[in-house]
This record gives structure tokens, C-alpha cells and sequence, in this order.
């Protein structure tokens, strides 16, 4: 499965302009503290933290993208970190695991706009969402993507659409996100997410479809 998001990743990546490519490998060099052309776990979970994106901050999740299971991440892998928080790919809301691959989301929740319930197939299964959530209404994510499709959209997508930067705030994104006092780091590195981000949505437009 975290196969698959890193050949995802990729393919975005590999569709860019020479400046997001660049700005990209800016970025994962800023990250190389020591320069061995590696991400450790303690570069990795520095930046969690000061990002405020508190479910990835650990090193379980670390493990989980680590594919090579050496305690280093690759270009790729840093690539496919930056994917998943963009593609709203979401944690368990039951055990707090990452999914990386088929959820089910409570359809109540979804149609009305409140904030997402996802759980994965385990949890789903065991019924562990029950104790803090009162709707039985799951849906897996391709089943619910399929009765979006023949519910109908009203409003048709216009000819044009406009590229959509980072938001300033985040408060509704799957991972939780602060505001805290940016060094000259991150600033650099949430320069480089907003031109990725830029270039995500001008490969979805040209594709004629929106991913993100």
C-alpha cells in the first residue's frame, strides 16, 4: 500500500515545471542536516513538530513510510509525506493508525460537512468507533465516491479554475496543524509545499479532474 502512495507521489512530481523540481530537492537538502543524502527519524519528527502535524510526529508513522525499514528516508518517501497530507489522506479515528489504503467514512458526517470520521477496515469491523460516534452510516471510500457520482453534481466545474495555494489555517485538514513561530527553515519548506501544491492542481487541470 505505501507502495503505491510513493509511485503517486512521484508521478506528480515527475509531471512538474523544472522550478518545482528544483524548489523540491531545495526543500529535501534543507531536511539532510548532515548532508548523506538521507532523512533520519530525528530530522523527520523535528519537522512534525514544529509543523504541528501531531499524528504523523512519531516514529511509528516513520516506520510506516520507511520502506526500506533503515531508519532513512529517501527523496521519494519525503515526496510521498508531502502527498498524504495534501490528498486528506486520513488516520483512524479509532486507533489512530494511518490508512493507507481502503477506509470507511461515516456518510452523515460527510454530506452534512462536519469534520470527517474515518476508521480503517479493522476498526470498522470491531466496531470500535461506536463509543464516540452516534451514526451507523459508513460507507467505504470508493463506494462513497460512486454515490457522489450518481447523486449529481448541480454545479458543473467551469472551464477555467483557478490554482488554489496552502490556506493559511488548517483547522478543519485530517492532520492537525498550528501556528507556531517559523524559522528561516520552515519558511523555506512551506515555500517549496505551496509550489508543489501549485503544481499538483496544474496537473489536475490539465488532466481535467481534481484530486486535492
Amino acid at each position: 500500500m505505501m507502495d503505491d502512495l510513493v509511485k503517486t507521489a512521484e508521478l506528480y512530481y515527475d509531471i512538474s515545471s523544472s522550478e518545482v523540481k528544483k524548489a523540491a530537492r531545495e526543500f529535501f537538502e534543507a531536511l539532510d542536516d548532515n548532508k548523506d543524502g538521507k532523512v533520519s527519524v530525528q530530522e523527520f519528527l523535528s519537522f512534525m513538530g514544529q509543523q504541528g502535524h501531531t499524528k504523523m510526529c512519531n516514529p511509528h508513522f516513520f516506520n510506516q513510510i520507511d520502506r526500506r525499514g533503515n531508519g532513512l528516508l529517501g527523496f521519494k518517501e519525503v515526496m510521498a509525506v508531502y502527498y498524504i497530507i495534501k490528498s486528506g489522506r486520513p488516520f483512524c479515528c479509532a486507533c489512530d493508525e494511518f490508512i493507507p489504503g481502503m477506509y470507511f467514512t461515516c456518510s452523515k458526517c460527510f454530506g452534512n460537512g462536519s469534520n470527517l470520521v474515518c476508521v480503517c477496515p479493522k476498526c470498522f469491523k470491531d466496531g470500535a468507533y461506536k463509543p464516540f460516534h452516534k451514526h451507523n452510516t459508513f460507507m467505504d471510500n470508493y463506494a462513497l465516491l460512486e454515490a457522489k457520482r450518481l447523486q449529481g453534481n448541480q454545479h458543473q466545474p467551469s472551464s477555467s479554475v483557478a490554482l488554489i495555494e496552502l490556506p493559511d489555517s488548517t483547522a478543519n485538514a485530517v492532520v492537525p496543524y498550528n501556528n507556531k513561530p517559523k524559522s528561516e527553515w520552515s519558511h523555506r519548506a512551506e515555500l517549496w509545499l505551496k509550489a508543489l501544491h501549485l503544481a499538483i492542481n496544474a496537473a489536475s487541470l490539465a488532466a481535467n479532474c481534481t484530486i486535492m
